[in-house]
């Protein structure tokens, strides 16, 4: 969690915690994207989420083979 030099702008705090900004309407996004040009604390909390979401992704790729295929044809 974010300390208090950490606080969200208001504005956007629900479009940065609920919705992927691809999901914005144009002229919302158009917005979104200016104003994490000119706030900091938004462009960071926003930073951490893409590193979240790659985190994720990654963790669900299997780094290696499973070999779960002998499993399913040894039966």
């Amino acid at each position: 969690m974010y300390d208090s030099k950490h606080t969200f702008c208001a504005i956007w705090e629900e479009k940065l915690t609920t919705l992927c900004p691809d999901d914005l309407q144009p002229a919302e996004r158009e917005a979104f994207d200016i104003h994490i040009e000119t706030c900091q604390v938004c462009a960071s909390v926003l930073a951490d989420y893409h590193k979240m979401d790659a985190l994720i992704r990654d963790a669900l790729i299997a780094k290696r083979p499973l070999g779960l295929w002998k499993v399913f044809l040894s039966e």
